[in-house]
């Protein structure tokens, strides 16, 4: 997969597909976890409920981290260092 000479079209099928299946998933887990953690106690499903803003801004922070390490090292890469 080139990006800079592959046709557009192609490109977001290869990328867009895999990225949606995965999406897909992750959304299935989450609505799975949440079914269970409801039929155990509403404790159990207020403590997922608590959790899920802390977890996202970890999972923010390592994506954010993840892409501009990996435009840093793109860029090294690319003057050749």
């Amino acid at each position: 997969m080139d990006l800079g000479k592959d046709p557009i079209p192609e490109l977001i099928h290869k990328l867009a597909i895999p990225a949606s299946i995965g999406f897909f998933f992750n959304t299935m887990f989450n609505v799975v976890d949440t079914f269970y953690a409801g039929k155990l106690s509403t404790l159990a499903l207020a403590a997922l409920t608590f959790s899920m803003p802390p977890f996202l801004g970890f999972l923010a922070l390592g994506i954010g981290l993840g892409q501009a390490s990996n435009a840093l090292i793109g860029n090294e890469q690319g003057a050749g260092n």
